[in-house]
């Protein structure tokens, strides 16, 4: 079994390099995007994130991998500033202009923490 498992490992280390990628794990949060139509630069908070680091003001989609969850948005770090909550996907947050902005304002490069705000099964 350990040489089986081994021989696995090895066989997805290749895929990855001959492909380019692998599929990524189950995940119950949401990842980041840096550009619209959820490309380059993802990173995957989970829970509350109360800082985005290098992620901070860069997120122009949002993939929710758990639509029974809701997650709230907040314009600065801390969980403070404008915020939203939603458990829907964002190809493009250019296009989201509501929730406490002001006329001509979107989301897009906007996001610098996260914090789950509710689930259900």
């Amino acid at each position: 079994m350990r040489i089986f498992n081994k021989s696995l490992a090895v066989a997805a280390c290749v895929a990855a390099v001959t492909f380019g990628a692998v599929a990524p794990p189950a995940y119950a949060g949401v990842t980041l995007y840096e550009n619209a139509n959820y490309d380059w630069g993802p990173t995957m908070p989970t829970g509350e994130t109360r800082d985005l680091g290098w992620m901070s003001d860069r997120a122009s989609s949002i993939k929710n991998h758990n639509h029974n969850c809701s997650w709230r948005y907040f314009e600065d770090i801390g969980h403070t500033g404008r915020n939203f909550a939603s458990s829907s996907d964002f190809n493009y947050l250019r296009g989201l202009s509501h929730a406490g902005l002001h006329w001509g304002e979107t989301w897009d490069d906007r996001i610098s923490s996260i914090k789950k705000e509710w689930c259900y099964n």
